[in-house]
Formats: structure tokens, C-alpha cells, sequence
């Protein structure tokens, strides 16, 4: 302390200093001020005379208990942020951790300034300033937090004038003196009350129209408003009850993580609600898609009826051929839970039945794989495939003959699906490149194999063998289960056999 403003040091360093010594069996206590900082100047606080061991388990319990707050409040802050990085950015989350941190941060620098504690450092004039910050962004953010969550209830006024300004004080807090910056507490006031009876309309006109989280806010921002006033009055001597903002800022983030709370568990009820019906539109869409292809193929089937040309024939038979092999897996996404994955093995059985009554040739036709769960879009353009290859080799394969045998092996290799159809007819002719292939059935191969960047090869001498190798995405492959071989018939459908 001195009498000349510019060599005075400003200092606030509450603690406990035992006083010996007596004149005439008083204590004499001699006290120097000097305060040139705050507007009202003189002493800060009042002493408190005791015991010196009572007063300093007092100090020390109301110490302890701000660093507690602190912490609580900063563990709110960390946690509601950590939530905006993995929760998609919202802004609900970064105001409500922004107004965790400030309340973390006005509990070390109100009251006995724990903040001092330790870094001091620091100095009185920086808390000082930490102290206005706290004060002037508290009400700001809380009245954010509110217009984040119920947009359509903010009155218009308070929504575009009062965060000007709001931040008009801040601007303040690095810039003013210390002295100024005292004297700007009291019209901040007005605005900080402005804020809460904002606050105030916005969540009761929340409440009324029941949106959800708004009743308990509304709990919490009455009980930050009674803790506001009190700090108000404390800051400006007029009460010594002690500093409670903090802990109602303390009540206040616990409603407001109860609000989202339940606004998630709603959102995420309605989300789970959209999934299902999602799951049943896509069922649906399925299922009409395979009545929309039988109708389709029915009316090829009575077409096909009228003609006796061969070679039409031939082509409505491909047709059917086809839309049957698409129909098939739109059955079978209908019939799964998932909607994702579908059993080849059991798609070819179906589709190798299928064929077989459709060309009426007696054959046997065997699969050699192991179970494979693969993507409805890769079954079904793997099914187009095998419903060209399988069709060519019960046309060409057959003859003369009334019977034929066809072989269908499917195996994975690490990365790689490997595709081939072989049978016992005569094979391809010599040099018969299927990549120059005028034939519609081919063409089609080349271009579904080109769309999953897969390798189509011939076999050559006794029988035709085709086989193509597709690549796998990381994700098909974690799909695919892999115990056993499969063997498939007309007649026995798929049966586990030793590996």
C-alpha cells in the first residue's frame, strides 16, 4: 500500500495471521489500505477475528471446496466437448462446454481467489480481468445455449440486440483499466438481467408448447437467476452471504445435461422408429419389385406361347432366364432381417432349379463352395451371370443329349472370389474369344464382370470352363463366413460335406 497511486502494488491475498502481543491487555490491530483500482476504493473485505487454528480449518475447507467446484465443472467442459468432436459438431455441445468452462474458471477468481493459490504469478490485475470475463460471458452463452435449443421461442429484440451488447463489455475486459473496468460492472447489470428475463420468456414459452428438456432449464435457469442476484449484491458489499453463482451455475449445467439427455434418448427413439420403417419401405420395395418381374415374366411366358420360331423362343427363354435371377434376390432381401446380406448357396439352388425347369433338361448340377454372405447387389449381378453361364451350357452342353453335368465352384482366396462354370459338352471352338463375342449373353458378362473390375478366362479341350475372379472390398470380406464345403443338387439342396 502507499499513498501515491503509482506506487502502489494491488494485491488480494486472503490467509490466517496469528496476532501476539498485547497493550494494556488489548489487541492493537493497525490496518493500511491503499485501492486505487475499484471504484468504491478502501478495504476489500472485511476481517474475520478467531481462533487462528478455527479460521484456518475455515480458509482451507472453503479453499479446497473451489478447487472441488473447479474441477467438477472443468470435468463438464471436457466431457460436453469431447461429445461436440464425436457427436458431429453441434452447437448445443460447444456452448454449453464454453459456458462449463467459464463457471469452472469464475470459481477460482471470485471469493478468496484461489486462482492465486497457484499461480501467483499471475498477478491481481489478470485475475481481476479473468473475473470480468467470467461475469460478462456467463449470461451471453447461457442465453446461446437456449437460442441453440429452442430457436422459435426467443423474443426477437433480445434475440438481436443484447448479444451486441454483451460483447461490446467483453471487448472491454483486455482493454479498459482496471478502474473503468469496475465501473462498467454496474450498467452491465441491466443487461444481465435483460438476458434472464429473456431466458425466462424463452424457456416458459418452451415449456408451454412442450418441447422437450424445457421444464427442467427452466428449474435451473431460476435457480442461476436467484445465485446471479445474490452475486450482484455480494460483489457490491451489500450482502456477506458468500459467492454462490458458481454453484448455481453448478445446478444450472446439470439441468441442461439432463435436457439433452433427454433430447438424445428422444432423438434417438425417433431415429430407431425411422430405421424400422426404413427396413419395412425397403421390404416392401422388394417385394413389389419381385411381384413387378413375375408379372413381367408372365406376360414373356404368354408372348413367347403365340410363337413356334425357335430362335424367338430361345430369346424369351433368356429373358425369363434373367428377370428370374434378379426376382430371386429380391425374395430373398425381403425374407432377410437385415436387408444386407443373402446365402449364395441357397440363391443358386433356386437359381439352378429354376433353369433346369425352364430348358427341361435333366441334369445335375453341383456346387463346390463354401458359405459365403455376400451384398444383395453382388449376389444378384453374380446370379446374372451364372443365369448366362448355366443357360449356355443346358443349350450347348446337352446336344443331343437328355441329360447334362455342370459344376459350379465358388472359392475365396484372401482377397479374390473366384467364379467358374464347367460342363461335359464339347467345349468352345477353336480360338472363340468370349471378349469378341457378338452374342447378347456374353456382352452381358463382359459388362457386369467390368463393373466389379473382374477377370473373365475360358478353359480350353474337353467341356466348357468359364471362370471369373472378382476382387473384394475389405467390408465383403469381413462378411464372408468360412467352416465348410457345400455340395448342391436339384434334389438335395445345400449339405455341410468334410472338408
Amino acid at each position: 500500500p502507499s499513498g501515491d497511486p503509482g506506487e502502489a502494488v494491488s494485491a488480494y491475498k486472503p490467509g490466517v495471521a496469528a496476532l501476539a502481543g498485547t497493550v494494556d491487555g488489548r489487541i492493537v490491530l493497525a490496518v493500511r489500505v491503499s485501492n486505487y483500482d475499484y471504484r468504491t476504493g478502501g478495504l476489500w473485505r472485511p476481517f474475520y477475528l478467531g481462533p487462528s487454528q478455527h479460521l484456518s480449518r475455515r480458509k482451507l475447507g472453503s479453499d479446497v471446496q473451489s478447487f472441488a467446484l473447479a474441477c467438477s465443472l472443468a470435468t463438464f467442459a471436457a466431457v460436453f466437448f469431447i461429445l461436440f468432436l464425436v457427436g458431429g459438431f453441434r452447437k448445443e455441445l460447444i456452448c454449453l462446454s464454453a459456458f462449463a468452462f467459464v463457471a469452472a474458471m469464475r470459481s477460482v477468481v471470485t471469493g478468496s481467489y484461489v486462482l492465486l493459490m497457484a499461480f501467483p504469478s499471475l498477478g491481481f490485475p489478470a485475475v481481476i480481468r479473468l473475473e470480468y470475463f467470467t461475469a460478462f460471458s456467463a449470461f451471453p452463452l447461457g442465453f446461446l445455449f437456449f437460442q441453440i435449443l429452442f430457436p422459435s421461442e426467443v423474443p426477437r429484440p433480445v434475440r438481436r440486440f443484447f448479444p451486441l451488447i454483451s460483447l461490446a463489455f467483453l471487448l472491454l475486459v483486455p482493454f479498459a483499466s482496471l478502474r473503468v473496468l469496475t465501473f462498467s460492472l454496474l450498467p452491465y447489470y441491466a443487461v444481465a438481467i435483460a438476458l434472464l428475463v429473456g431466458s425466462a420468456i424463452t424457456l416458459f414459452r418452451a415449456a408451454a408448447h412442450k418441447r422437450p428438456g424445457a421444464i427442467p432449464l427452466l428449474v435451473g435457469a431460476f435457480g442461476m437467476g436467484a445465485t446471479s442476484c445474490n452475486d450482484i449484491l455480494y460483489s457490491n458489499f451489500l450482502v456477506q452471504t458468500a459467492n454462490l453463482f458458481p454453484y448455481g451455475m453448478l445446478v444450472f449445467i446439470g439441468t441442461q445435461l439432463f435436457a439433452l439427455t433427454r433430447q438424445y434418448l428422444f432423438m434417438q427413439r425417433s431415429f430407431e422408429q425411422s430405421l424400422r420403417e426404413k427396413e419395412l419401405l425397403i421390404k416392401e420395395v422388394h417385394h413389389r419389385v419381385k411381384n413387378s418381374l413375375q408379372i413381367v415374366s408372365s406376360i414373356t411366358s404368354l408372348q413367347a406361347s403365340r410363337t413356334s420360331d425357335p430362335v424367338a423362343l430361345d430369346a424369351y427363354r433368356s429373358v425369363q432366364s434373367r428377370l428370374r435371377a434378379v426376382s430371386i434376390v429380391h425374395e430373398k432381401l425381403y425374407n432377410l432381417s437385415d436387408n444386407e446380406r443373402i446365402d449364395l448357396c441357397e440363391y443358386v439352388v433356386d437359381l439352378t432349379d429354376q433353369l433346369g425347369e425352364s430348358y427341361g433338361v435333366l441334369g445335375d448340377v453341383r456346387l463346390e463352395t463354401r458359405p459365403l454372405f455376400l451384398p444383395g447387389n453382388l449376389c444378384m449381378d453374380i446370379g446374372l451371370i451364372l443365369t448366362e453361364l448355366v443357360s449356355n451350357a443346358y443349350k450347348h452342353a446337352a446336344g443331343e443329349r437328355s441329360a447334362v453335368s455342370i459344376v459350379v465352384r465358388i472359392e475365396r482366396k484372401e482377397s479374390l472370389l473366384i467364379l467358374s462354370v464347367a460342363d461335359d459338352g464339347p467345349g468352345f471352338p477353336e480360338g472363340y474369344d468370349p471378349k469378341k463375342s457378338s452374342t447378347l449373353g456374353y456382352r452381358l458378362i463382359s459388362i457386369l464382370a467390368g463393373k466389379w473390375d473382374a477377370t473373365l478366362e475360358i478353359g480350353k479341350g474337353r467341356g466348357a470352363v468359364v471362370s471369373l475372379t472378382f476382387p473384394l472390398s475389405l467390408e465383403t470380406i469381413e462378411g464372408i463366413r468360412s467352416p465348410s464345403k457345400m455340395h448342391l443338387s436339384h434334389s438335395g439342396g445345400c449339405e455341410d460335406v468334410a472338408e
